[in-house]
């Protein structure tokens, strides 16, 4: 399936999802939407109580083909593992940190990214087990390479935000 197809299937599976068109007049794509019941978030945080759905698949930005044994859902959706979720995260901080001369609007965003790795960092129910299994040398979920420069990206991130390297140091990231 395409992505675009994806986001169809999502669209029509629920009412809490709708498609926009690209403000881009270029664009062919539309835009996936998660509608809120209810403010979840500062007001304003989530502009008209929606959030962007990226869709995301393998072989881009170091995601790995999952098996059905990787996923688990919530209320029907299925979700990346937790660690798949802290390493994507911290390279989207890392890759938006460094547009800080070329891109200033997505060099901002790193400020966002590193607030919600500190706030990953928070959630003992999904953090917990990663302090044991430790699985960021798995080759089936991380290549050689997205290992090497996730350890690299803690220790920056560490040295950026040093309240944070005990939690990574806990993780084996650190």
């Amino acid at each position: 399936m395409t992505k675009e197809q994806i986001k169809q299937a999502i669209h029509d599976s629920s009412k809490s999802f709708h498609l926009e068109r690209s403000l881009k007049p270029e664009a062919t794509y539309k835009i996936l939407y998660y509608r809120f019941d209810e403010i979840k978030g500062p007001r304003g945080f989530f502009p008209g109580n929606k959030c962007k759905v990226d869709i995301l698949v393998p072989g881009i930005m170091h995601l790995p083909a999952l098996s059905p044994t990787h996923i688990q859902k919530l209320g029907g959706l299925p979700l990346l593992p937790f660690s798949v979720l802290m390493l994507q995260k911290l390279q989207a901080w890392d890759d938006h940190r460094n547009l800080r001369w070329t891109e200033p609007k997505k060099y901002a965003k790193s400020a966002m990214d590193a607030r919600d790795l500190q706030h990953l960092l928070t959630l003992t129910d999904h953090v917990a087990p990663l302090r044991v299994s430790k699985p960021w040398r798995d080759l089936v979920l991380f290549s050689e390479e997205f290992q090497n420069l996730s350890f690299r990206r803690a220790r920056d991130f560490c040295s950026l935000f040093p309240e944070c390297k005990h939690d990574f140091e806990l993780l084996g990231l650190h």
